[in-house]
């Protein structure tokens, strides 16, 4: 029997497919292009390339009729329908909008368009893509809402609109997207509440809402996000208590509660059901109570960051922290002034990796013993400043040969420095001002060749200056004041280009200002008064005491210096602001003098009320509060728009009196370029606050009595750690990593 006799079906099979292959060269595709695909997402991404304003990479070049839309720059399709299944223009620089045709694209798996300047509203279209799993937008200027029918897209796993502009509330609707396991929505200007609809959220492992204007409380019902591993809800405007569930997401490795004003205590069994715990920061908001004893179980904790609360007690055990690298406790009630508060640094030997240790502004006592060198080789950053530690500084710091940044500043430490301290050459940061240390200041301090701060005020050094100190030429601040130093000024000072702050006040020095200071350009603030000095001051130094009226009015002069570039259009800048400018709180300007001195040099300069004792108090009104100062800020510091100005912090408006600090802060400071920085209204807001936190060690100088100052070296201190906060937000806003 034949093969088709035997198999009729085997022969009905084959005429069909001839028939249908004769017809395949005769029958069109349905909606296909000349090379096949699908029309709608062909015109859908023509659509997105229209919208796009700039494209200095020429990513979308390829994007003509020459190829087919698959073959594309950044376009993926699958291979069975030839559908757009991902878009992928990350760090591209595109800009402008992104059209709302791009919810036709109904296959749409992966949107990634991050790294961009892409611009306008997020399209509600989008809201369109069942399919689509990854939605990436982070780093770009996106503004409006966050469209609410984005819970249209079921099948979303993750979600990336960090770093835009948005407005508006978090969206309730979020938490009707079952398969979200990362949501990222920090840096931008979101505000209202948490919603408590993402405790649906049973797959999320990252929730991150860093740096918003978000309030109200924390809900209950996160506390059921078994999967969490990431919880980022630092620098807003939280209030309230953690919820006690929260500490038991065993899954939890990175906890950041910074910036807020979250009260409360942390849980006693912390360390137990936080095993995971990598990274637990909550600084900068109002906690109390003891720092948990079981911390140390959570033995996989690299940074903890718990500054700036209310703690209280000693600090426990951290022995089983191998993998620490970051540990801060500042500015809290920590300490009883008691011998053994400092016991607990033995137990950090084991942090072989351990870089930065903070402890300052607390209640610390007891000594520093020489098992201190035993602390890890990486160590960079040691703080114990403004505490009760006594004793001497022990020698075995030699071994700590990457630090960088040592502050020892107002404690009650004895004796001489160590001389193998200044063998430490990566030393930039010294402080050690405030103590009752003696002996001479070393020779050796030229081979700290990259440092730029040195205090040593307050203390009982004697001795000379050495002139080997020129050679440390990245040198911006040093102060010596408040010692028993004698001789001479060595004129290699003169030689320090980079000096912006030179304090060798209150002490024995002799002979005469070297003539060759006047050419520091960079100078800011020298202070040589309460010495035994003589001979003339330089002319090119800036703020000078003076009386007008044959005796009866003292004033304060502000000599320009004309050797810097621009000088004179900052007169004329600065006298056009103070025309306009009235503020109780402010230094009243008496008159302006343009002249030439007696070698017929350009002279100009400004004449204020001379303050006395540098008080401020009587112009300011009863019961002032902090708001006055903030309401006045964006008069002088935003509207002004004349960069060339001296206004701002270093002095003229509310100059500083000559006998206190002068400013070392950096006049951006009082600059908002929105050109330049996407910035929230988060980040102006910790902006205004280091700027009212200036303010405050302004008056706080300004205090009528000498006695209830704080000490010079504490307030730049301070004013530094306000300057480094300020830079965190700039690099929170222009960092592209």
């Amino acid at each position: 029997m034949g093969l088709f006799e035997s198999c009729p079906l085997f022969l009905f099979t084959s005429i069909v497919l001839a028939v249908l292959w004769q017809l395949g060269s005769i029958i069109p595709h349905v909606a296909g292009s000349e090379h096949g695909g699908n029309e709608t997402d062909r015109l859908a991404l023509l659509a997105f390339k229209t919208e796009i304003k700039s494209d200095p990479f020429g990513s979308l070049n390829s994007w003509n009729q020459s190829l087919h839309f698959c073959q594309w720059t950044g376009v993926t399709c699958g291979r069975r329908h030839q559908r757009v299944i991902m878009l992928n223009l990350d760090d591209r620089k595109l800009a402008g909008p992104i059209s709302p045709h791009i919810g036709n694209l109904s296959f749409l798996r992966k949107l990634q368009l991050s790294n961009n300047s892409l611009s306008h509203e997020i399209p509600q279209e989008i809201g369109r893509l069942k399919r689509l799993q990854i939605l990436f937008l982070h780093h770009n200027s996106v503004n409006g809402e966050i469209p609410a029918n984005i819970s249209g897209c079921l099948g979303l796993m993750g979600l990336n609109f960090s770093r835009n502009s948005l407005v508006g509330k978090i969206p309730v609707e979020l938490g009707s997207l079952p398969k979200l396991k990362y949501l990222y929505i920090d840096r931008n200007n979101l505000t209202g509440s948490v919603p408590p609809t993402l405790g649906n959220l049973s797959s999320l492992i990252v929730f991150v809402a860093e740096v918003n204007n978000i309030s109200g409380s924390i809900p209950d019902v996160l506390g059921g996000l078994t999967n969490l591993e990431v919880f980022g809800l630092g620098g807003n405007r939280l209030v309230g208590r953690i919820p006690l569930s929260i500490f038991n997401l065993s899954s939890l490795k990175t906890f950041n509660m910074v910036w807020n004003q979250i009260q409360g205590s942390l849980p006693s069994y912390l360390g137990n059901t936080l095993p995971n715990l990598q990274d637990f920061a909550v600084g900068r908001n109002l906690f109390t109570g003891y720092i948990p004893d079981s911390l140390s179980n959570a033995s996989k904790l690299e940074k903890l960051e718990m500054g700036s609360n209310k703690f209280t007690g000693k600090i426990p055990s951290l022995e089983k922290l191998n993998d620490l690298w970051w540990l801060s406790f500042a500015d809290n009630y920590i300490g009883a002034g008691e011998a053994d508060d400092l016991d607990f640094l033995s137990s950090l030997t084991n942090a072989t990796y351990l870089s930065i240790l903070d402890l300052g502004y607390n209640n610390l006592g007891g000594m520093l013993t020489e098992s201190i060198g035993n602390l890890s080789s990486y160590l960079s950053k040691l703080v114990l400043a403004r505490n009760k530690i006594s004793g001497i500084i022990p020698s075995g710091m030699r071994k700590l040969v990457n630090l960088q940044n040592f502050q020892l500043f107002a404690n009650q430490f004895t004796g001489n420095i160590p001389i193998d301290l200044w063998n430490l050459q990566k030393l930039s940061i010294v402080n050690i001002a405030g103590n009752r240390l003696s002996g001479n200041i070393p020779s050796s301090l030229e081979n700290f060749t990259m440092l730029y701060t040195l205090y040593l005020d307050e203390n009982n050094f004697h001795g000379s200056i050495p002139p080997s100190m020129g050679k440390c030429q990245r040198l911006e601040v040093l102060s010596f004041g408040a010692n028993n130093l004698t001789g001479t000024i060595p004129q290699e000072l003169a030689t320090l280009s980079s000096l912006l702050y030179l304090n060798l006040s209150q002490n024995q020095l002799t002979g005469s200002v070297p003539l060759e200071v006047g050419n520091l350009n960079n100078l800011e603030q020298l202070d040589v008064s309460e010495n035994m000095l003589s001979g003339q001051i330089p002319s090119t130094l800036g703020m000078y005491k003076g009386i007008l009226d044959q005796g009866d009015k003292v004033v304060a002069v502000k000599v320009l210096n004309l050797q810097f570039r621009g000088a004179s259009k900052s007169f004329i800048a600065e006298c056009n602001a103070l025309r306009s400018i009235r503020h109780r709180n402010l230094v009243k300007i008496l008159t302006a003098c343009s002249s030439i001195d007696y070698n017929g040099n350009d002279f100009k300069a400004l004449v204020y009320e001379f303050m006395v004792n540098g008080s401020l108090e009587k112009w300011l009104h009863p019961n002032e509060n902090e708001n006055e100062v903030t309401r006045f800020l964006p008069k002088v510091a935003y509207e002004s728009g004349n960069q060339s100005s001296s206004i701002g912090v270093k002095g003229s408006i509310g100059y500083a009196a000559p006998e206190q600090v002068a400013s070392i802060a950096d006049s951006n400071l009082f600059q908002q370029q929105d050109n330049d920085l996407n910035q929230s209204s988060a980040s102006r807001q910790k902006i205004e606050e280091c700027l009212i936190s200036i303010f405050k060690a302004g008056l706080a100088c300004s205090e009528e009595l000498p006695r209830n100052r704080p000490a010079i070296n504490e307030v730049l201190t301070q004013l530094d750690t306000i300057k480094t906060l300020f830079l965190e937000v700039l690099e929170e806003q222009c960092d592209p990593d």
